[in-house]
């Protein structure tokens, strides 16, 4: 199971390399730990009723604590969101690098799997929950399913300290994408204990997995210490708010407000479907595919089975079943997907050839102007889809083995599976089945070329340079606007601002605590008892309110209300909510004196105060 010793590990350092210089030729970008690290290292300062403290002490994250402790200890911003991009991006690579070499036996198919994946081939294919290639914002969730899948590999792939101490600490890394890990460390423990109790049965038994769970449980335990101890922490801050639950609340925005708990998109259930043919083809002749099918099997299962629970009983389904994004689920299967696809590929005859050949054409498609119509490369070739359903049609082919009939037969009936739903996927995989079939039947010398792994290392080579070549045109240092600059500058500190609802990284470009922002709403669904204060937060500064479903055609009513407010509705409003200036949008005019304007970003204005007796600036207890 271990075809290699060293140059796996020699293997993965490249790319944790890589996603360092990367980032540097890219620019650090901010991350989303970064404003809550900001407030757990007391950088910037909220009144004890509003969300985000109550937040930020009360979510079981080691990710979230791990960034305050940066802060608290001389850590910057550079240092903090530097640190996390680079963990984004080799989320994003290790785990389609490590299945790939492991599955084939060979490092260099590995590091193409892993440059294909970098091209964004399979970012249309994610679930509820957005995926992005290079690092984003919102890193908490692509770095949690990236250890998942890193903890997935190293259980199947017999690494059993590793695993076990990934195992253990999954939860305080990110507990939402733990139950698909559990459920196949679980099974996988039970098929050990089966075999070594029951010596009759073995015949009947599918192979032990090479983990040995003796071993592993050590290793487990002391992961589960560390997880424990966040738990603790965050136990202890928590308990402290003595806050009131709100379950009707809760349900109401999950169900009807929330983006990231909807039913996912018809191109995650193609995916999911099409990972867990393709594994299944060839699980039988091979153990190790046979446990990644069985863990796509688990999160088909969590995914497809929530969502008919979800159907049948609305917004009556219980908070457990829902509260963890289980529709997230199917970000882990694209980097499944790739592996697979090359593994099949790389492993079968005259199919190694379509790997460098796809990366070769992703190079050319990154320059649309070499292509001609615009039109039809935005439409068809920007995305990269259709590289990546043209791989499959090709693998598939390849997995089905047999005869001619029987991989016609799987042909047909993938490509009437796809035409309902995406009919230029459809048109993709035909031509990859194609393309695989007639090489297969008739190889020529240039195909033979293309397989010699020198030439494969030349194209990956390559295609490593000009990736950070078109990364460090993209540079970009910790963007700040003109405007944010001048607010982080020119007013007081610990100046409280009030801006859109779905403004982002305010607090962490200006250092000044902000009113609410795109994330604010989010924390009803992880903490139900912050729901009454955002609601009352929502309704009054910006007339949305959570507390019923929304209307259809009603997406921006605040900037109605903002323009409606005289003088002294925003005097009542800043002293009930103690925010002193007003960051509005072009377009939106309230009828305050301006303070700063910078065009295309926006006009700063100071909120009027004016304190109302009796008034408490709680906003939960009024």
């Amino acid at each position: 199971m271990r075809p290699f010793s060293r140059s796996l590990p020699m293997g993965a350092a490249f790319w944790v390399c890589f996603s360092l210089v990367a980032v540097l030729c890219r620019g650090v970008r901010w991350d989303e730990t970064y404003e809550h690290a900001q407030v757990l290292a007391g950088w910037v300062v909220y009144p004890p009723w509003h969300p985000l403290p109550r937040y930020v002490a009360g979510v079981f994250s080691l990710q979230t604590r791990l960034s305050g402790w940066i802060l608290a200890w001389g850590g910057n911003a550079v240092l903090l969101c530097g640190f996390r991009n680079v963990l984004f991006l080799s989320a994003t690579i290790l785990s389609v690098f490590l299945f790939t070499s492991s599955l084939t036996g060979k490092t260099h198919w590995g590091h193409l799997a892993a440059l294909l994946m970098l091209q964004g081939t399979f970012l249309e294919f994610d679930g509820s929950y957005p995926t992005f290639v290079w690092p984003e914002l919102y890193s908490n969730g692509h770095i949690g399913g990236g250890f998942a899948l890193f903890t997935v590999w190293a259980l199947i792939f017999g690494y059993p300290r590793l695993g076990g101490l990934l195992l253990g600490l999954m939860p305080a890394i990110h507990l939402g994408q733990y139950p698909p890990v559990l459920a196949l460390a679980g099974g996988m423990a039970a098929l050990a204990l089966l075999r070594a109790g029951c010596a009759s049965a073995r015949r009947h038994l599918p192979p032990v997995p090479p983990c040995s769970f003796r071993v592993l449980m050590p290793y487990l335990a002391a992961g589960l210490l560390l997880s424990l101890g966040t738990w603790l922490l965050t136990y202890t801050a928590s308990v402290a708010q003595g806050a009131e639950a709100a379950q009707s609340l809760w349900r109401s925005y999950t169900f009807h407000h929330d983006p990231h708990r909807r039913f996912p998109p018809g191109n995650g259930h193609i995916i999911l479907a099409g990972t867990l043919l393709l594994a299944a083809l060839r699980g039988r002749k091979q153990p190790d595919r046979g446990w990644i099918t069985v863990y796509v099997a688990i999160i088909a299962g969590l995914t497809w089975g929530t969502m008919i629970l979800h159907a049948v009983l609305g917004d009556r389904l219980p908070f457990l079943f829902i509260v963890w994004m289980p529709y997230r689920l199917i970000n882990h299967i694209p980097p499944l997907c790739m592996a697979l696809i090359a593994a099949t590929l790389a492993r079968g005859q005259r199919g190694a050839w379509l790997l460098p050949a796809g990366l070769a054409a992703c190079l050319l498609v990154a320059h649309p102007g070499a292509l001609g119509d615009n039109a039809v490369y935005t439409r068809y070739l920007a995305h990269g889809e259709w590289l990546a359903f043209f791989l499959f049609g090709a693998a598939l082919v390849q997995a089905a083995g047999g005869g001619v009939r029987r991989r016609f037969t799987v042909v047909v009936l993938a490509v009437t599976g796809l035409m309902p739903f995406h009919q230029f996927g459809a048109v993709c995989f035909l031509a990859g089945a194609m393309t695989q079939g007639h090489a297969h039947r008739r190889p020529c010398s240039g195909i033979r070329l293309l397989e010699r792994p020198a030439l494969t290392c030349a194209v990956a080579g390559l295609a490593t340079i000009l990736l950070l070549v078109q990364q460090a045109k993209q540079h970009d240092w910790l963007p700040i606007s003109p405007i944010q600059r001048a607010i982080a500058t020119e007013t007081e500190k610990d100046a409280m601002l009030l801006g859109p609802p779905d403004s982002c990284m305010i607090q962490a470009r200006t250092g000044h605590p902000v009113l609410a922002e795109a994330a604010t709403a989010s924390f009803i669904s992880y903490l139900p008892e912050l729901g009454p204060v955002i609601d009352a937060l929502y309704r009054d500064c910006y007339g949305i309110t959570f507390a019923v479903p929304r209307p259809e055609g009603f997406d921006t009513p605040w900037m109605a209300v903002w323009e409606g407010r005289d003088e002294k509705d925003w005097s009542a409003l800043a002293a009930r909510y103690g925010f002193d200036y007003i960051l509005a949008p072009e377009g939106v005019s309230p009828p305050l004196p301006p303070v700063r304007e910078s065009r295309g970003e926006g006009v700063l204005y100071r909120a009027p105060r004016a304190e109302i007796p009796g008034q408490q600036n709680i906003p939960e207890k009024r």
